[in-house]
């Protein structure tokens, strides 16, 4: 599948240089109020209520989030394109057609299924992808998310049109933010756009099904599609069917106000015509869709209680009979507990590959061949890894697993008071299963789709080094 991409363009004129790890709440240069904007957005008073809302657990209704409300009306992003907005202004008649046929949304006009997977993140944003948190105002855009303070909003409005229609480059590193003008921060939400495709046809591999390659090759230098192509960032699709595809995510995005990583699989099917403003593409139910983790690593960075637990220097395996819950299983998974002052997650992971043959070596206990799941833990961070776990559905048309979510940090008290007991150990790591882990490090996913009787499926790696060895037979 061919990309064509133009180097994303900056504020030329009035650009403030800032350091990249700026913290967005730092930079309103006065006093604000939520009482300053005029806006129909929804406003919350910290990032951590904002993810609660998110991450209660329950379906959120239009009269559970009314209280966050900021103006007279609300539009949410999940809501029915109105003929009174100002993107019909934009459209055409044929777009303007298949919006009403379809009673599409802003969020599946806009392409924002890639921008934000998770559904109801996306209803708490207005219909141009905005939010207030703590007297600043978001807006998640296809290029990155920017920010300001409630009394200089409007500037965001410049800055955006400035940075697509500049041919300049802007120096951001991954998930990191930069100061674009006095008022103005922006996120670098979706970094992990930059990619090669390689397309692997079923006869590579004889009866195996067709796939899609995908290999980060991620920069600080933020890209964009060309312009008029509505892009999403970091979703792959592969039409192995005419007019059919299937569309995967391995994404690790950060809007500055709330991070998320996670995995989205789901079918397309294309509207017919020429559309400009709206996405051309539309869900269909597939008789199948699978996702597969393949040591996939997570990285949780924290700080441990001054009386941090005596570590041993060298890595030293706790347990190997623990079962633990992850959201890719219904059901429990056997997991092996590792911990140690100086461990190298690459050196544990390099053993892996070998087999568990070589961990039994390296640790000096035999590794259970039914083990699933690895957990590590150092002073400052903690890794977990996902050795191979696959869930699917029939009949349906996408599925999505948030890896992490939330900005709760929990730890027991067991801990704290006996840090040096083996049992101390234990109940650390139950403890630190709880906090969201918040980047993946490296690994593949493997999507797989079967539409229309024909099965497809794309690859994508996040920081593999390996070859391109995967052959499904269906």
């Amino acid at each position: 599948m061919k990309r064509v991409f133009l180097i994303l363009a900056c504020v030329t004129m009035g650009l403030a240089s800032c350091d990249q790890n700026e913290l967005l709440e730092h930079n309103s240069s006065v006093a604000t109020t939520k009482t300053t904007i005029n806006e129909n957005v929804l406003g919350f008073d910290s990032k951590e209520t904002l993810a609660s809302v998110i991450n209660d657990g329950t379906k959120l209704t239009r009269a559970s989030i009314s209280k966050f409300k900021v103006g007279t009306e609300f539009v949410s992003m999940m809501d029915e394109v109105s003929p009174s907005s100002e993107l019909w202004k934009e459209l055409t008649e044929d777009e303007r057609k298949c919006i009403t046929e379809n009673h599409m949304t802003y969020y599946e006009a806009l392409g924002y299924e890639d921008l934000v997977p998770n559904e109801n993140f996306a209803k708490l944003l207005n219909n141009k992808g905005e939010i207030i948190v703590d007297d600043s105002l978001y807006r998640i855009t296809p290029i990155g998310t920017f920010c300001s303070d409630t009394l200089h909003y409007k500037d965001i409005d410049e800055c955006y049109s400035e940075m697509l229609n500049s041919e300049d480059t802007v120096p951001v590193a991954k998930n990191h933010s930069i100061k674009i003008s006095p008022t103005v921060t922006f996120y670098n939400s979706f970094a992990d756009a930059h990619q090669e495709d390689v397309t692997v046809p079923s006869s590579r591999a004889g009866s195996c099904i067709p796939l899609m390659y995908c290999d980060y090759r991620s920069s600080g230098v933020i890209s964009k599609w060309l312009r008029g192509i509505v892009g999403d960032r970091s979703t792959k699709e592969f039409e192995y069917i005419s007019k059919r595809r299937i569309n995967a995510s391995l994404y690790d995005y950060n809007y500055g106000v709330y991070h998320e990583s996670g995995a989205l699989v789901y079918a397309t099917r294309k509207r017919g015509g020429f559309f400009r403003k709206i996405n051309g593409w539309k869900d269909i139910d597939a008789e199948e869709l699978e996702i597969t983790c393949k040591n996939v690593w997570f990285e949780l960075d924290f700080d441990l209680p001054k009386i941090a637990p005596q570590m041993p220097k060298n890595p030293v395996m706790i347990s190997n009979d623990n079962r633990v819950y992850t959201n890719m299983s219904n059901k429990p998974l056997k997991t092996l507990d590792i911990w140690g002052w100086e461990v190298d997650y690459k050196m544990i992971a390099n053993a892996i590959k070998f087999g568990f043959n070589e961990l039994s070596n390296k640790f000096g206990k035999k590794v259970a061949p039914d083990t699933k799941v690895v957990r590590l833990l150092t002073p400052s961070k903690m890794y977990i890894c996902i050795l191979d776990c696959t869930i699917s559905s029939s009949n349906c048309h996408q599925i999505r697993k948030v890896f992490n979510s939330g900005c709760n940090f929990y730890i027991s008290s067991n801990i704290i008071n006996n840090p040096i007991s083996v049992s101390a150990a234990r109940d650390l790591f139950r403890g630190l299963y709880s906090i969201p882990v918040k980047h993946i490090k490296s690994g593949r996913v493997i999507f797989t789709s079967k539409i229309e009787g024909n099965w497809g499926g794309i690859v994508i790696d996040k920081e593999f080094k390996g070859p391109h060895d995967e052959y499904i037979v269906k």
